[in-house]
């Protein structure tokens, strides 16, 4: 972290404008479409709020103005990004956990699993200190939200997002989120740039999984079977956002009819 000379900066006109402003976050509303994290976390087997955290990290990592930060009356740079996940405690109460922005899936994926268990095991707080811009999330997954707004007390300047359960859609999934940020650190411009990735449609979470699913007889896999190629691909798409009665039917279905 280093103490940068505003008006040698993009942000010359928004710290002069909105640095003394008593009120300068500024709240955006979305809904993402989260089916892409949906499938990779049913069929993979990851945590859904892990890879909505690695896209958070990786999407803003493509953004120069995550990268500054207002602290104090000063701005900040930094070279270093990390997501602050809520981490609930087998006592009832809750922890904040720093995940450090990795641009690979797994190294994410294994610090967010061992981070997160550090956190619940001790009941402590994991910080990784002031050499890292910090984006601040909240996932409220007992209910559906459509966001909040924080209050602003002018000690917490970082960049939050707020979200709540993902919304099934018979074939796809939409995630309503908040996105909290500080006037001085970026304008309204800059979340077209920063939403799209967020939702994994970009390829921002590796590839989709490939071979064996578990709801195809190999016939149907092999597009031997009663079923076309088309109707495989449907189903392999869109079938894990039906209730397991359904997917558990299908797979009798065709079962049935390659024994026969």
């Amino acid at each position: 972290m280093q103490q940068l000379d505003p008006a040698q900066t993009s942000r010359a006109a928004a710290f002069s404008l909105w640095m003394q402003a008593p009120q300068p976050m500024v709240t955006l509303f979305k809904t993402l479409d989260v089916s892409n994290l949906v499938r990779l976390s049913r069929r993979q087997g990851y945590k859904f709020n892990m890879l909505l955290c690695f896209c958070i990290g990786k999407a803003a990592s493509q953004v120069q103005e995550f990268y500054l930060l207002p602290v104090g009356k000063k701005l900040m740079g930094f070279d270093r990004l990390a997501v602050n996940t809520v981490v609930a405690l087998p006592s009832g109460g809750i922890c904040t956990c720093d995940i450090p922005v990795s641009p690979r899936l797994a190294d994410f994926n294994r610090d967010y699993l061992a981070l997160t268990g550090q956190v619940r095991q001790r009941g402590e707080a994991y910080d990784l200190g002031e050499n890292y811009m910090v984006i601040g999330t909240s996932a409220l997954v007992q209910t559906y939200i459509d966001g909040a707004v924080n209050i602003y007390a002018g000690i917490y300047n970082n960049p939050f997002l707020i979200w709540g359960k993902y919304k099934k859609g018979l074939f796809k999934a939409a995630l309503p989120l908040s996105f909290q940020f500080h006037h001085v650190q970026m304008d309204g411009s800059q979340a077209p740039a920063f939403w799209k990735p967020c939702s994994g449609k970009s390829g921002h979470c590796g590839p989709r999984p490939a071979g064996h699913w578990p709801y195809f007889p190999g016939k149907c896999r092999a597009g031997g079977g009663p079923y076309s190629p088309l109707v495989y691909k449907l189903v392999m798409e869109y079938t894990c956002f039906l209730p397991s009665s359904v997917t558990f039917f299908w797979y009798s279905i065709c079962s049935r009819r390659e024994a026969a």
